[in-house]
C-alpha cells in the first residue's frame, strides 16, 4: 500500500510539472502571437498611412502618430540629424542603406525592450523608404521638367534663328535698293518696297511680344496688372497692330455689350486677340471672313475669333496650343513657322483664370473662344 501511494504521489508531480510546462509554453505562444498580430497590425497602419502621405511633412507625421501608439515613452520625431539635446536620451536614425533622413529621439534612459525596438526600428525602415521613393519621384520629375525646358530652348533658338533670317534678309535687301537706287524705280514698286519692309518689322516686332511673354511665363515672373478694362477698346486696340494683311480679309466686329467690361491685363489680353486674327488671317485664303465678337456670359468676358477658312483637322486641335506646332496648313506663310502664338494664347489666358477653346464653325472654319472673368468699374466715395 505505501508503495501505491508512493507511486501515485510520484505521478501527480509529474503530472503538475508536465502541465506546468504545457501551460507555461501556450502563455509563451499566446504572447508571442499577441505580439506578432499587434506588430503587423501596427506595421500595416504605418504602410497604410505612409501611401497616402502626399509631402514629407506628413510621413514624419505618420511615423511620430505611430510610435506614440508603440510605447509611453516621450518620442520626437525630427526631419534633420538632431544631437537630442537632454541627457539620458537614446537617438534612432530615419535612414536606408545609401542616405539618413531624420531622426527620433526617445528621451530617458532606460532602453526599449527587444520586442518594441523591432518594431520601432521596422516603423523606421517604413518611413525612409517611403521618403526615399518621394525624393526619387521628385527627383526623376525635376529631371524631365529639365530636358523639357533644355529641349524647349534648343527648338526656340533653333526656330529663332530660321524664323528671323527670311524677314530680315528682306528688309535689309529692300532697304539698300531704295537707298542706292530709289529714284529709277516706278512709284508703285517703291510703295510695294515700303509695305514689305513694314510689314516684315511689325511682324518681327510681334514676334519679340511672344518671346518675351514666353519667357516671362517659363521662368515664372508673369505678374498680371489685373484692371477693369472694357473690351471693345481692347479689341480696337489690337486691330491697329494687326498685319497689314488684314485689307485682304473681311474683318468685322460685334460686341453685344459695348460697355463690357474684363478683370484682366489689358497688354496681354490684347496680344492674344492679336495672335489670334494674325493666326486666322495667315491660315485662311485672301478674300476670307473673320469675325471678332463679345459677351458677356455668366459671370465672364467671352471673346471669339471665327473664319470661314479650311478648318483645322480633329487631330491638330489636340495639339495647336503647344508651344512651336505649327500645323500643317499649305496656305500659311511657311517662312514665318515659329508656333508660339497659340500656346502663349493658352498660359496667358490660364494666368487669369480662363480658357480658350478651338471648334468648327458653321459651315466652314474656325472659331476659338476664350474667357477672362469680367470686370466692375469701382466707385471710391
Amino acid at each position: 500500500m505505501q508503495i501505491c501511494g508512493r507511486m501515485c504521489f510520484l505521478n501527480l508531480i509529474v503530472a503538475a510539472l508536465i502541465v506546468g510546462t504545457l501551460t507555461d509554453r501556450l502563455k509563451s505562444q499566446v504572447k508571442q502571437s499577441t505580439r506578432a498580430a499587434y506588430r503587423t497590425n501596427l506595421l500595416f497602419e504605418t504602410n497604410q498611412m505612409l501611401q497616402k502621405a502626399s509631402t514629407e511633412e506628413e510621413i514624419f507625421q505618420a511615423a511620430q502618430t505611430q510610435l506614440h501608439k508603440l510605447s509611453d515613452r516621450v518620442l520626437t520625431v525630427h526631419p534633420v540629424i538632431t544631437t537630442g539635446g537632454k541627457q539620458n536620451s537614446t537617438i534612432y536614425l530615419i535612414k536606408t542603406a545609401s542616405k539618413v533622413y531624420g531622426s527620433v529621439v526617445m528621451e530617458g534612459s532606460e532602453s526599449l525592450e527587444a520586442f518594441e525596438n523591432s518594431v520601432l526600428l521596422s516603423i523606421l525602415g517604413e518611413c525612409a523608404l517611403a521618403l526615399e521613393n518621394m525624393r526619387n519621384a521628385r527627383e526623376k520629375e525635376e529631371a524631365k521638367l529639365l530636358a523639357e525646358n533644355e529641349k524647349l530652348r534648343s527648338n526656340l533658338l533653333r526656330s529663332i534663328s530660321h524664323d528671323l533670317r527670311t524677314p530680315l534678309t528682306a528688309i535689309s535687301g529692300n532697304a539698300g535698293i531704295l537707298l542706292s537706287d530709289s529714284e529709277s524705280l516706278p512709284p508703285e514698286t517703291r510703295n510695294q518696297m515700303y509695305s514689305d519692309i513694314y510689314d516684315d518689322a511689325a511682324w518681327l516686332y510681334n514676334l519679340v511680344e511672344n518671346l518675351l511673354a514666353v519667357t516671362r511665363i517659363e521662368e515664372g515672373r508673369m505678374k498680371l496688372n489685373t484692371q477693369p478694362q472694357l473690351v471693345e477698346e481692347m479689341v480696337s486696340e489690337a486691330l491697329q497692330h494687326i498685319s497689314r494683311k488684314r485689307s485682304e480679309h473681311n474683318i468685322a466686329v460685334h460686341h453685344q455689350d459695348e460697355l463690357l467690361l474684363a478683370k484682366c491685363d489689358a497688354r496681354l489680353i490684347v496680344q492674344v486677340i492679336i495672335n489670334l486674327v494674325d493666326n486666322a488671317i495667315k491660315y485662311t485664303p485672301v478674300g476670307s471672313h473673320i469675325e471678332i465678337a463679345t459677351r458677356g456670359d455668366n459671370g465672364c468676358a467671352v471673346v471669339t475669333v471665327a473664319d470661314d477658312g479650311p478648318g483645322i483637322s480633329d487631330d491638330e486641335k489636340e495639339r495647336i496650343f503647344q508651344m512651336f506646332y505649327t500645323g500643317s496648313n499649305p496656305i500659311a506663310d511657311s517662312r514665318r513657322s515659329l508656333g508660339l502664338g497659340l500656346g502663349l494664347c493658352k498660359s496667358i489666358i490660364a494666368a487669369h483664370g480662363g480658357v480658350i477653346s478651338v471648334a468648327d464653325n458653321q459651315p466652314k472654319g474656325t472659331v476659338f473662344t476664350f474667357t477672362v472673368p469680367s470686370g466692375e468699374v469701382e466707385v471710391h466715395e
